[in-house]
């Protein structure tokens, strides 16, 4: 199966489009919580992932898919997240 649109675009996946991603929602989690330890924010992303392969932890997937609305609701145990000086809701 091919997913190349055009010539002009290639899709972009995989660890490098992951990685920022991952790193976006760490500053979205060190906003919330300044005081979170690493070892704490692996444990947040590894019980909100979506499991997206085999059960459990495997080697392609990992834990699954991080999303910042699951990490955000997880710490904060509200459907609101307050960023600076603005709340979002998830719905």
């Amino acid at each position: 199966m091919n997913t190349t649109v055009s010539e002009l675009f290639q899709p972009f996946y995989g660890t490098s489009a992951a990685a920022p991603v991952a790193a976006a929602i760490v500053a979205l989690m060190l906003e919330a919580n300044p005081d979170l330890t690493v070892e704490s924010m692996r444990a947040i992303f590894q019980q909100t992932a979506i499991d997206i392969g085999p059960p459990g932890p495997d080697a392609t997937s990992g834990h699954g898919i991080i999303t910042a609305t699951g990490v955000l609701q997880a710490m904060l145990g509200t459907r609101t997240v307050p960023l600076g000086g603005v709340r979002l809701l998830f719905c």
